[in-house]
């Protein structure tokens, strides 16, 4: 059974500052379970408190020598324990001042660094932990269509678009109106990549401590993003059909930010009747929301991209978020908000502030790629499709306990191991697998048993890993929950 937040819940409290060994110790309890690594497991039972809350961020863990003692185990195992722990992005160590926690911010980063700056095959890590996607059928083309004839009328410019160019602000707002949303290319800001959206739109409308309501589990960059500039995240369960929200529990929040259009981590489509419920609350509350539909594209079915909350809420409290490099690719870095004009100028404002314009030649090139959006997405379906299907047949055959649902979109599978995912992840980071455990997506700490893996990979990348997945459960049994 997977552990889920309520609405209103934040992590518990946690040991802070200076942690002294006697406090871990007591904190630990039992952590010697079954055979195997004891280093492997001392690290497994310090990530579960670190991702519970327990330790709290920036606290400084006990020196090794003293951990050893009280411990009564050699000072090489918790040396390897912390080695562990630093591999995995959850603590830093350094000559002089110990060993901290990270946030969930650098815990984030870290993830995301190591998954992006290491070249598939060449390292031994099999990554299963991030969803990032090859370059789309028409990518390499539009490269090589941008010659002079294009660049020239930019290049005698000083380059800088506040708002966007106009001509992909237009080429946005057209294939906005053609998904049945009309839209101004007066309503758009061009951001680089969707996560710099979300950072403006986040700074723009909280101020420090504001409360934000978040649903559980969620994207984990936005739990980095709101802790990053001091609000409260307040978390509530997702469901399709919003049963985990009320408006008493919206009172007194800042700002809403939820995933109407194809849900990450667990790939939902919120339903007609979840979306009106939401709708109503943002009403009923005046409540700023910000819906992230970066995954809009990346439908299992149809051929329009999913619907989020345009329409029927007030235009003054809605921003949406969304972005190229999923259907596109990556390694562009262009992003896009609707707004109202007013909260587009506002945005706009604060843009200014983390950088002075977006990529020219990003730009351009999406300009080329848009005008065929729709061939675009017909193909990531069909691509994702086909890797789903092959990553359930894997799971079937390596582990055929675990349970997940199809997903309505997006790149991951939200799967249901029956086992605590940080121990797994933990001890699968041993064996050169590095996957994204259930509660790193959750501001309580919960879905303990699930993870997400990847689509859009090939079977001849995932099936070593799930393999060698396996041999971790065959051998540590007593990981289940």
């Amino acid at each position: 059974m997977s552990g889920h937040g309520s609405a209103g819940r934040q992590r518990t409290a946690a040991l802070s500052g200076t942690v002294r060994a006697e406090e871990l110790v007591a904190l630990l309890g039992t952590w010697r379970v079954g055979p195997g690594s004891l280093g492997v497991s001392l690290a497994s039972a310090m990530g579960n408190l670190i991702e519970s809350g327990r330790l709290a961020p920036e606290s400084r863990l006990p020196a090794q020598r003293a951990l050893a003692t009280s411990l009564g185990i050699a000072r090489g195992t918790v040396n390897s324990a912390y080695d562990i722990l630093a591999g995995a992005g959850y603590v830093t160590c350094e000559v002089g001042r110990g060993t901290h926690v990270n946030n969930s911010v650098r815990r984030s980063a870290h993830g995301h660094v190591q998954a992006s700056s290491v070249p598939p095959g060449t390292s031994g890590i099999l990554d299963l932990s991030v969803q990032s996607l090859q370059a789309a059928t028409g990518v390499r083309d539009a490269i090589a269509r941008l010659g002079r004839e294009v660049m020239d009328p930019y290049l005698e410019t000083g380059g800088y678009f506040a708002c966007g160019l106009p001509v992909l602000r237009s080429a946005v707002a057209r294939m906005l109106t053609d998904d049945g949303i009309p839209t101004q290319p007066d309503q758009i800001l061009i951001t680089s990549g969707a996560q710099q959206g979300l950072a403006i739109a986040a700074r723009a409308l909280t101020r420090h401590g504001d409360a934000v309501l978040v649903e559980d589990p969620t994207y984990r960059g936005a739990l980095s993003t709101f802790g990053s500039i001091g609000t409260r995240a307040v978390g509530y369960p997702f469901d399709p059909d919003l049963s985990g929200l009320s408006l008493q529990a919206a009172a007194g929040a800042r700002l809403l930010y939820c995933q109407p259009a194809v849900h990450s981590p667990t790939g939902r489509l919120m339903s007609e009747a979840g979306r009106a419920e939401l709708a109503r609350i943002v009403q009923h509350h005046g409540l700023m929301t910000i819906e992230d539909c970066s995954s809009r594209d990346l439908l299992m079915d149809g051929d329009r991209p999913a619907s989020g909350l345009t329409g029927l809420v007030d235009p003054d409290l809605l921003v949406t978020i969304g972005t190229f490099s999923k259907v596109l690719w990556g390694g562009l870095r262009i992003g896009w908000i609707r707004g109202s004009a007013r909260t587009i100028g506002l945005l706009s404002e604060v843009k200014a502030t983390i950088d002075l314009a977006t990529s020219v030649v990003d730009q351009l090139l999406v300009v080329d790629l848009v005008s065929d959006i729709a061939g675009a997405r017909a193909r990531r379906r069909d691509q994702l499709r086909s890797t789903m299907e092959a990553a359930v047949d894997l799971l079937g055959t390596y582990c055929p306990s675990w349970t997940s649902s199809p997903p309505d979109g997006g790149t991951g599978l939200w799967v249901d191991t029956g086992y605590n995912s940080v121990e797994l992840a933990i001890h699968a980071l041993e064996i050169g697998i590095h996957v994204a455990a259930g509660p790193s997506f959750s501001l309580s700490g919960g879905h303990t048993t699930h993870m997400r893996l990847p689509l859009g990979h090939p079977a001849s990348r995932v099936e070593p890993a799930l393999s060698r997945l396996a041999g971790v459960l065959a051998s540590n049994r007593y990981l289940l929950a």
